[in-house]
């Protein structure tokens, strides 16, 4: 059996609380200054992440949506079941991180908060955890969304027995 149980990975599995924590993250889509809006539209996705893995990271707008900003900070903390509002404190606090980085920023309308959830893992590794005829997999830090194939296929070599746990987890860690 594989669980890839995003943020809900140690309420199956208790005994993976002492590698990975749910953490609640604040994601603000915003509306741009008018006359930045054809420029956002070919710009890619741009992230501002220091050392200590604090930072934003920016999504340019598709038809139909704003410019995600989503927070790097992680909370480490929140149940992935709670509520999933986020207040406008914490929106302006997401948008403010850009400040200094956003010629305008003033001028970014906040359309709309959203609170994701998702595992986190000190290093930021992809955690691959087997046990008997269990595999629990987590591509944590909010990763899973962007290598969630990558991940997929690793997870099939180990369970098909193509790689094992020791190259799937070193291959996961970035070792």
């Amino acid at each position: 059996m594989v669980v890839a149980a995003g943020a809900w990975l140690t309420k199956l599995l208790p005994e993976l609380g002492a590698r990975v924590t749910p953490s609640r993250q604040v994601i603000v889509y915003v509306a741009p200054p008018a006359e930045t809006v054809a420029a956002w539209r070919r710009m890619p996705m741009m992230l501002n992440i220091s050392a200590n893995n604090a930072g934003y990271y920016l999504v340019p707008p598709i038809p139909g949506t704003g410019l995600k900003i989503g927070d790097h900070r992680f909370s480490r903390q929140g149940d992935p079941d709670g509520p999933r509002t986020a207040t406008l404190e914490e929106a302006r606090a997401v948008v403010e991180q850009c400040r200094g980085h956003l010629r305008n920023l003033d001028g970014y309308r906040i359309l709309e908060p959203k609170v994701c959830f998702y595992t986190v893992e000190p290093r930021e590794s992809f955690v691959f955890h087997q046990q008997d005829r269990l595999l629990a997999v987590s591509a944590c830090s909010g990763h899973g969304f962007k290598f969630g194939a990558v991940t997929g296929m690793a997870a099939a070599a180990l369970v098909q027995g193509q790689r094992s746990l020791v190259e799937v987890s070193a291959w996961a860690s970035g070792d």
